[in-house]
């Protein structure tokens, strides 16, 4: 498990770069490259552009619900009454 973190680890920069299209298309090939010729590495990529699609549909919804800001006020104001 370990010499798959590090594998991963040694690369996940180059992978997030590749998602983000941060890379030049020479590097876009290497990367690519390497992640599909690699199943841990093909899954670890998956995995970010999901992670990635995610941020992106909450970035888009701008503002936190209803519900979250009334969770958030809700949980200052017993600890106010902890502290005070």
């Amino acid at each position: 498990m370990k010499k798959k973190r590090n594998k991963i680890a040694a690369i996940q920069n180059d992978i997030l770069r590749y998602v983000y299209h941060e890379v030049s298309p020479s590097e876009a090939g290497e990367i690519a490259s390497r992640i599909f010729s690699d199943p841990e590495l093909e899954d670890e990529f998956y995995n970010l552009v999901s992670l990635k699609g995610n941020l992106e549909r909450l970035e888009a919804k701008g503002e936190p619900s209803r519900r979250s800001i009334n969770n958030i006020l809700a949980y200052s104001r017993s600890l106010d009454s902890i502290i005070h």
